[in-house]
């Protein structure tokens, strides 16, 4: 499964809150079942996380959101950077090693 940084546009660099990693609809809709609320995340030399799945998750918005995914970007410099293509910026850094981010798919 790929991710990608994610930020809503105004991120709180000291709780962390607006950060998260976004997966693909693909991803999303062979990886997680719609019955599920929350997912853990196992962020290696960091901790385990649970994060709730909002229910937009189910439309456009395939981010796993939450505060200590963004205190884990920040304090290890793998924060979304904005970057202009088109027009429009899109703030979609590849999370530094990945493999750091280890998804549990439990209920």
């Amino acid at each position: 499964m790929k991710a990608v940084g994610w930020e809503n546009g105004s991120p709180n660099n000291s709780t962390g809150s607006g950060y998260g990693i976004r997966i693909s609809i693909q991803d999303r809709d062979t990886s997680f079942k719609i019955e599920w609320s929350s997912v853990k995340l196992d962020i290696v030399s960091y901790e385990t996380i649970e994060v709730n799945l909002s229910k937009s998750f189910w439309n456009k918005c395939t981010e796993l959101r939450s505060a200590e995914i963004g205190k884990y970007m920040i304090g290890n410099n793998t924060v979304p950077e904005a970057r202009f293509q088109g027009g429009l910026v899109y703030k979609d850094k590849t999370v530094a090693n990945l493999s750091e981010f280890n998804l549990s798919l439990n209920s």
